[in-house]
């Protein structure tokens, strides 16, 4: 099976669906590399910032690294607010680079897939959870092969036909995934300070304003549950390499970010946190994102081998 060169795409902070399909392209064998852009200014998260924007833009790095990379596969992780640019790094890729395949996954094109796919750049798109898709996608195009259905997967043939996979359920043991490749964006950005990481996948609320309220369903009916998530002990193990490789820092700010819990009867929060005390041997500040009014003293005693603790809050769960 032929070795690709694989390129993942991003802007502004790091993209942990890219950190974890890094992980399973290298499992597989492939070689990969990160073309970024810290996009300051003009990132997902705020609007262009006229002068600011164009005084910092680097958005150049990006087409540099593909230039000289060329790739065999460029992969984007696209937000509503970002597709648009992720676009046209796939247009000038398919003008450029001969034949680049491009693939296409993230909430925007699980949303509106049907949109996404009538651009002549997107070549490949997956709709829903991407691990096993992007591991069939990668090796299908190994061995060129461009008429097999993939899981998750919409692509076009070489009669320019869409063929379309079936829907996988989601992964119940989020322990069976790799731990995700934070090399490529040891060059970019201090993962020591910012170290981002997931204990859950899916939400309990169905909020009408969030992608979880279409997520969810995208399996169809035998999905499984759409609530998950790690152990614990695995997630301690993660952390453990980290606070090796990258330093992660434990002093005043808060050094683990984006760490999602769910507080429900069928998910308690606080034996979640109590389990993961009992490994916190590094007595790492946490960053905790929960919903307020179910923050009580059992889940704040759960959280006593940390020194320090942040918890922030979301309104209108259950619109």
């Amino acid at each position: 099976m032929k070795k690709l060169k694989v390129t993942f795409v991003a802007f502004g902070q790091e993209h942990l669906s890219i950190s974890l399909l890094s992980a399973i392209a290298k499992n597989e064998g492939h070689e990969v590399s990160l073309a970024y852009s810290a996009s300051l200014f003009n990132d997902r998260f705020m609007p262009e910032s006229g002068v600011l924007s164009r005084i910092f833009n680097d958005s150049g790095n990006i087409i540099s690294t593909l230039q000289r990379e060329k790739p065999d596969v460029v992969a984007f992780s696209a937000l509503s607010s970002s597709y648009r640019q992720l676009l046209e790094v796939a247009v000038f890729c398919k003008k450029n680079i001969p034949d680049v395949i491009t693939v296409f996954g993230g909430v925007h094109p699980s949303a509106a897939p049907e949109n996404v796919f009538s651009e002549d750049a997107v070549d490949y798109i997956v709709i829903g959870e991407g691990e096993e898709a992007f591991k069939e996608i990668l090796n299908h195009i190994a061995v060129a092969d461009f008429t097999t259905p993939i899981h998750n997967t919409w692509f076009k043939n070489s009669d320019k036909q869409i063929v379309k996979g079936s829907q996988l359920p989601f992964i119940e043991n989020l322990n069976s995934l790799p731990q995700f490749d934070k090399s490529l964006w040891k060059p970019y950005i201090n993962l020591g300070t910012l170290y981002s990481t997931m204990a859950s996948r899916g939400c309990p609320y169905n909020c009408s304003f969030c992608y979880n309220n279409h997520f969810r369903h995208i399996p169809g009916q035998g999905g499984g549950k759409y609530v998950r998530m790690r152990s614990p002990e695995h997630l301690m193990e993660e952390l453990i390499f980290a606070k090796k490789e990258y330093n992660i820092q434990y002093a005043c700010k808060c050094s683990v970010r984006s760490i999602c819990f769910a507080r429900k009867p069928t998910l308690p929060f606080g034996s979640f946190l109590r389990r993961f005390a009992l490994s916190n041997r590094l007595r790492l500040n946490l960053c905790l994102r929960h919903q307020i009014n179910r923050v009580d003293g059992y889940v704040m005693g759960s959280c006593s081998t940390s020194p320090h603790v942040a918890f922030g809050s979301q309104d209108a769960y259950g619109v």
